[in-house]
């Protein structure tokens, strides 16, 4: 939510200044729950396991990077595969783990294995904290770029070759013919895009 929804919600205040917005971390939980017709709108990465009746659009791919201090030992040389497992890493705990198991099968695969130092649900708890340690954080370039500045940060390209994820948005079909769910779909789709298109 920090990396898309800010201009997203930005152009819902223009358009519907009245309109009330509630977002929620997503779970297997909440989204498999017999409520989850009550969901307006899920949008994440590859892993999740959505329901298969939901219905689907693409909005782009995002590339994993290694975040470090800017005066972290290895910010200003090219990393090996072995620095990336030599200093401890932060790891954010919520929505990911799909993605940090098949990171850890992928470094297994190399005979390497990273240690998780510390671990965080928030991205922010975690950018800060890795922004005053020699910790390494794994995540979206999208949502990293954000937060660089914020918290002295250096993105690093992996290095591994990892696949980029897709990222869509999900709708339950009883909204979708509904005019306002169209409406607001197609507000976070649109948005949504232009962000991957400039990150791209």
């Amino acid at each position: 939510s920090q990396a898309y929804l800010p201009d997203v919600v930005s152009r819902i205040n223009r358009e519907a200044p009245n309109c009330t917005i509630s977002i929620d971390n997503l779970s297997g939980e909440n989204i498999n729950s017999k409520q989850n017709k009550g969901i307006d709108i899920v949008i994440c990465g590859d892993g999740f396991d959505i329901p298969v009746n939901f219905k689907k659009r693409h909005l782009g791919q995002d590339k994993m990077v290694c975040i470090m201090s800017k005066n972290h030992p290895l910010a200003h040389k090219e990393i090996t595969v072995d620095d990336y497992v030599t200093y401890g890493h932060c790891q954010m705990t919520m929505g990911i783990g799909s993605v940090t198991a098949s990171m850890d099968r992928l470094l297994a695969k190399l005979n390497k294995k990273r240690h998780i130092r510390l671990k965080s649900p928030h991205v922010m708890a975690c950018m800060e904290m890795v922004g005053k340690t020699n910790f390494i954080h794994t995540n979206a370039s999208n949502l990293t770029k954000k937060f660089l500045p914020v918290f002295d940060l250096k993105m690093k390209q992996l290095p591994f070759d990892y696949p980029a994820m897709d990222y869509s948005v999900y709708w339950h079909p009883i909204h979708q013919q509904n005019p306002a769910h169209v409406w607001l779909r197609e507000i976070c789709i649109d948005e949504i895009k232009k962000l991957f298109c400039v990150n791209s």
